[in-house]
């Protein structure tokens, strides 16, 4: 008790108050998370002719988003069947069409705001940018599918 004081008076001990734990400042830490460590697959499971339109905000560390035969592991793009892969680079915001992870075209540039379809029709795939076809999948498409969305970075968002 080294900073007590005694009043000589009263033989009171005055000593100043001392936390038994120090007090911790409120503050929160955000760590970014970095690598295919998110995902979710559409509730309704789609058969026939099917179609999805999406849209995806920049900034877009990567996101894959396409049809997939099975729900389990759903943070892994290499599984999604036919799909566009929505990517920043250089803070400009490219998409590409992918199937079974290989790249079937390479990367374009697009814009904000701007909407893509993947559709099935008669088991043909194609993909649209908007009411524009920018591929058609040599690869055909049966059975029951899933959308399934793949993430890559904290922040990354699918509309």
């Amino acid at each position: 008790m080294t900073d007590c004081v005694t009043d000589p008076e009263t033989g009171c001990t005055d000593c100043p108050f001392i936390p038994e734990v120090p007090e911790v400042p409120a503050h929160i830490d955000v760590t970014a998370l970095i690598g295919w460590n998110a995902g979710a697959n559409s509730i309704t499971i789609l058969g026939g002719d099917v179609h999805t339109i999406m849209a995806v905000p920049p900034p877009a560390g990567g996101v894959v988003i396409g049809l997939k035969g099975e729900r389990t592991r759903n943070t892994i793009p290499e599984l999604v069947e036919h799909g566009l892969w929505f990517q920043s680079l250089a803070g400009r915001l490219f998409i590409s069409v992918v199937e079974f992870g290989t790249k079937m075209t390479p990367n374009f540039e697009i814009t904000e705001g701007q909407s893509f379809e993947i559709r099935r029709r008669r088991g043909v795939v194609s993909y649209r940018r908007g009411t524009v076809e920018v591929y058609r999948s040599a690869r055909p498409s049966s059975g029951a599918k899933m959308v399934n969305a793949c993430l890559y970075m904290s922040g990354d968002t699918v509309e």
